[in-house]
């Protein structure tokens, strides 16, 4: 059974999401000895998703953070990736995982981020299980891109675009969503909405 240690909203001094339609993510982040680095690595990566998801009026809010427990601090095995969100998962929020570590499959290599998509869960793409894993400290794109994933977008190839993990000439600084990507967040996010995997503030009598 998975503890829960830390259940309470931690509001982000990140600027609001530029954007119409705002999304509630979740995070659970692995503790550490610094509460005031996290804060700040915690707004950097969502300030710089908002400010990518801008271009398809997408924006993202953190409602709530928890604290991952000592046994999910380090994630290296496929069994783990699925225990880490399967029980914390809610429909229509973003769940963001920040584990002090996460490696690939073969336990070796380093990973940044990875989109993960529950094994157990069968129904179609709009509507299973899914989440977003970054490794606690990771730079500033990468919740942005396992978000792109989170929508849709493979890798690319186009030069400007974030989703291109292999191109290095362009700064990242530089890089945004092409618009056959924001065609395709567009498409996704209707249907997910439509599925109920993702709701936005709006429809919790929030405001964005």
């Amino acid at each position: 059974m998975i503890a829960l240690l830390i259940a309470t909203p931690w509001p982000a001094r990140a600027a609001a999401p530029r954007a119409p339609m705002v999304v509630p993510v979740h995070l659970w982040l692995a503790a550490s000895e610094d509460p005031g680095a996290d804060r700040a690595w915690v707004d950097r990566q969502l300030e710089v998703a908002n400010d990518r998801f801008a271009d398809v009026h997408v924006g993202f809010r953190l409602v709530g953070r928890s604290t991952l427990p000592a046994s999910e601090q380090d994630i290296e095995t496929a069994t783990l990736r699925d225990r880490v969100g399967r029980d914390r998962h809610q429909p229509g929020q973003i769940l963001w995982i920040a584990p002090r570590s996460l490696r690939d499959l073969d336990g070796v290599q380093v990973r940044r981020g990875v989109h993960w998509r529950d094994r157990s869960d069968r129904r179609g793409d709009d509507a299973n299980r899914r989440w977003v894993i970054t490794a606690r400290g990771a730079f500033d794109l990468v919740l942005a891109h396992e978000l792109g994933h989170f929508f849709g977008l493979p890798h690319s190839r186009e030069r400007l675009s974030f989703m291109n993990k292999a191109q290095r000439s362009v700064p990242m600084a530089a890089r945004r969503l092409t618009a056959r990507e924001r065609r395709r967040v567009e498409a996704r996010t209707a249907a997910m909405i439509r599925a109920g995997t993702l709701r936005t503030l709006r429809d919790d009598g929030a405001k964005p």
